[in-house]
């Protein structure tokens, strides 16, 4: 007899298939990851895409996490209607002018720390227009590629998009990135995480040299389902 991996007992009564979660795990999980960040004397940002369960992000807030990852205008808006006051929408909207801009303006002013990501001169304008009207300006974070070509600008060029961020009256927050190439395999992990780092370093010195500070540095590691976006 082959013994296999320890898996739980099931509630009685409950017709299959169905989905069950053993609590227990999922809160040895949460700590685990809060620790692991806390005590490299970083903040985590959890994002929420992967269980898009607002009881699991109380969990996960109640352990340490500063606030929330979301990864769509639809997502920002069930867990702001949940009271979450802290939401970053890791994303590049593009906002255009109709309802979207409208719910992006909504959670702006709804959410006390709502931030969301930027990657063109183009798409911030869309943004700064949806925010007309607003007693604050929008918080934004610009994203920035580091190996995964997927989206962001390259790190040598954030400083110029902050500074036509500022220009168009937004507020500038810092930076942020995904690493997806380095969940290609375990092999590309450690390449990949050097990747992610001389990004950030590349990007902050082009803040630098507008004089603008990157006081939020983020970034998520593609290999965990629980990114720690938000490192501060």
């Amino acid at each position: 007899m082959v013994s296999g991996p320890h898996l739980p007992v099931p509630p009685t009564g409950i017709e299959t298939p169905a989905v069950f979660i053993d609590l227990s795990v999922i809160d040895a999980n949460i700590h685990r990851m809060q620790n692991a960040i806390s005590g490299k004397g970083l903040t985590l940002r959890p994002h929420v895409k992967s269980h898009k369960s607002v009881n699991l992000a109380r969990r996960q807030l109640a352990a340490g996490a500063v606030g929330i990852t979301v990864s769509s205008v639809g997502e920002a808006e069930v867990f702001a209607e949940a009271g979450f006051d802290d939401i970053f929408l890791a994303y590049t909207i593009w906002a255009g002018v109709g309802r979207r801009a409208k719910r992006i303006l909504e959670l702006h002013r709804g959410v006390p720390r709502f931030s969301i990501g930027v990657d063109s001169v183009a798409g911030a304008q869309q943004l700064a227009r949806a925010a007309v009207g607003s007693e604050r300006p929008l918080r934004i974070l610009v994203e920035i590629d580091s190996g995964a070509r997927l989206s962001g600008v390259r790190p040598g060029e954030a400083g110029d998009l902050a500074a036509a961020c500022l220009e168009l009256g937004l507020e500038v927050a810092g930076i942020f990135t995904y690493p997806g190439h380095a969940g290609k395999s375990k092999e590309a992990r450690a390449g990949g995480a050097a990747d992610e780092v001389r990004a950030a370093e590349a990007a902050i010195a082009s803040f630098a040299v507008h004089g603008i500070p990157a006081e939020t540095v983020s970034g998520g590691p593609p290999p965990l389902h629980c990114s720690p976006h938000g490192l501060r």
